[in-house]
């Protein structure tokens, strides 16, 4: 089973890099798969292909500045997650309910993926969320390693690589993946507010 790769449209035209893994037996509904921080839809192919198996038409995408949708250098990319959620997420939410004809959309959220999905403007079209490592990001809810190394990220890494690369350059430093510097930026915010 080969997945389509399409172009999908952004609600503000940024065009975005989209895989549609199609069940060769009855279609039962369809799987949004929103990838994790700094994880490329490419993580999650062999998943959507069981989940094709299954019978459920599954949707990966890249959000603009990663995987796929990187288009130019990523010091370029303007976006921060709100804009990844209303715009992107969002477009790919609205594509695969529309092509459902009435059957049930679901949504699995890995970590970021799902900790947005309620944020969704068109979240009502979600009959289910399956969520697959979502935790709060705040520093006080973490395990205790990461509470202790979280501080080193936030307070030194971040305020450091972000402007001298432009992005946030995690692959370079064996810390999560490369990850826009608004977007990066926006997650520190969150993830050093009590209530996230």
């Amino acid at each position: 089973m080969t997945p389509t790769c399409f172009s999908l449209t952004a609600l503000d035209g940024q065009n975005l890099t989209a895989y549609c893994h199609e069940p060769v037996q009855h279609l039962r509904g369809g799987v949004v798969i929103a990838s994790a921080m700094a994880v490329p839809q490419s993580f999650y192919t062999d998943f959507a292909a069981f989940l094709a198996r299954q019978g459920y038409r599954t949707w990966t995408f890249d959000y603009r500045g990663i995987g796929e949708s990187l288009q130019g250098s990523m010091r370029a990319c303007t976006a921060d997650i709100s804009v990844w959620i209303t715009q992107d997420f969002e477009a790919m939410v609205q594509h695969a309910s529309d092509s459902l004809d009435g059957l049930p959309l679901y949504v699995l959220g890995h970590s970021l993926g799902g900790q947005t999905t309620p944020l969704l403007p068109s979240s009502k079209r979600v009959k289910g969320l399956i969520n697959i490592a979502v935790g709060s990001g705040s520093i006080r809810h973490n395990h205790p390693r990461v509470r202790r190394s979280a501080p080193l990220l936030w307070y030194v890494l971040a305020p450091v690589a972000c402007p001298l690369f432009g992005y946030f350059p995690g692959s370079r430093l064996g810390v999560l993946g490369d990850i826009p510097k608004r977007v990066f930026f926006q997650w520190r915010r969150w993830c050093l507010t009590p209530e996230y």
